[in-house]
């Protein structure tokens, strides 16, 4: 699968970095793109800023909404280790998700030549308890610990096709506007021999370690000198990243000691909300002759067996589901603003002093009543009015 693909590309970005004799330039380009990869590491990626632009909808509520789910975005971050098998080329993952307060465990295997990800099904129980304490009683004939444990649930192509009834090619093409796809070029040797027809002295050395900031232009520059020497290669990744925003930069570091790289990522999207998003990506190669074992045929659950209840129940013409049920104070908890996150909503509200309605501060204080505790609620009430009075 082309993402699974691409998340390879990203943690096989950093080499071993060469002689501290050469000039910080060619060091950082043998970093990127040494022939002894690295078969094992580190990686991290967190989301440090997502905001909306000044090309915001006419929408007020959609606005609003689309501010407070950004403000739960931002601190997500994925961790974890891989392994990849150097005769069967097949990864091992373990990674955590961090998002809104909760750390989700993800194991999974996938195997490189039939483009195949096996998911360790330990992810069911996760998930299936955070259903469970919205109030959803529907799951309760779903397998139980025993019967997956040391089991694994086989995704490819068209399961995931199937499951998320959307066609391949548009979900390709989508997966070609992300991040990954465009940082995998830059283990390219097409790309180190690019480095060179750079500035020097934008290569700065500070110890052990080496950074380059690579801005639009550098990158636009590059996909046209790499076309040139290369017709063939793949640079779809990189075309569709650069078509889809208006501004990007990559600080880039590298540390000769640790063999750990930094990825900072800033970019606006070219679009009319014109959404800023802030990245950063590290990445610390180990050496390792570990195997990956890809899960025998009777370890295997398929996602359409193992999800069968909820397709049922997603399907039924059951009416008796009630609102009520779910409205409840206790089953909105989980959605109730954080400090920070309720702190950042003042700065905002202050932001806008001088700008707000009677009908503007109305309709916020409707929207956000069920996402706020009795203090935050009469805190916000004072700083609006506050602001109001500015």
């Amino acid at each position: 699968m082309k993402k699974w693909r691409s998340v390879l590309l990203f943690v096989g970005l950093i080499f071993v970095l060469g002689a501290c004799t050469k000039l910080p330039q060619e060091q950082f380009s043998e970093a990127l793109t040494a022939k002894q990869a690295f078969h094992a590491g580190d990686f991290s990626m967190t989301i440090d800023s997502f905001e909306m632009g000044e090309g915001q909808t006419s929408d007020e509520e959609a606005n609003i909404y689309a501010s407070m789910i950004m403000s739960q975005i931002v601190g997500t971050k994925v961790s974890g280790t891989f392994v990849q098998d150097q005769e069967t080329e097949a990864v091992s993952l373990d990674m955590t998700i961090g998002f809104a307060g909760q750390d989700l465990p993800v194991s999974l295997i996938m195997d490189t030549q039939s483009n195949t990800a096996y998911v360790s099904a330990d992810i069911y129980e996760t998930l299936m308890g955070y259903v469970l304490a919205y109030g959803d009683n529907s799951y309760q004939t779903t397998p139980g610990a025993t019967d997956l444990e040391g089991k694994f649930i086989r995704l490819d192509d068209t399961d995931l096709a199937d499951y998320l009834e959307e066609d391949t090619t548009e979900t390709s093409e989508a997966e070609d506007a992300t991040i990954f796809p465009m940082l995998g070029t830059l283990n390219s040797d097409t790309f180190a021999d690019y480095l060179n027809t750079l500035d020097r002295d934008s290569f700065e050395k500070d110890g052990d370690e080496i950074s380059h900031t690579f801005t639009k232009a550098e990158l636009t520059d590059y996909l046209a000198y790499a076309k040139e020497q290369d017709p063939d290669a793949d640079l779809d990744g990189l075309q569709s990243m650069l078509d889809s925003v208006s501004e990007i930069t990559i600080a880039t570091t590298v540390n000769a000691t640790t063999n750990k790289q930094t990825m900072v990522v800033d970019l606006v999207q070219d679009d009319a909300a014109q959404v800023a998003l802030g990245m950063t990506f590290t990445f610390t190669g180990k050496e390792s002759d570990q195997s990956v074992t890809i899960p025998a045929a009777e370890d295997v659950i398929d996602a359409e067996e193992l999800f069968s209840t909820y397709d049922s129940w997603e399907d039924s013409d059951d009416d008796s589901y009630d609102d009520a049920e779910t409205s409840s104070s206790e089953d909105w908890t989980s959605f109730m603003l954080t400090d920070d996150e309720f702190a950042a909503l003042l700065d905002e509200v202050m932001s806008m002093s001088g700008q707000w309605s009677q009908e503007d501060i109305d309709f916020y204080l409707s929207f956000y009543q069920d996402y706020l505790t009795e203090a935050q609620y009469q805190q916000l009430v004072e700083a609006l009015q506050v602001s109001q009075t500015l």
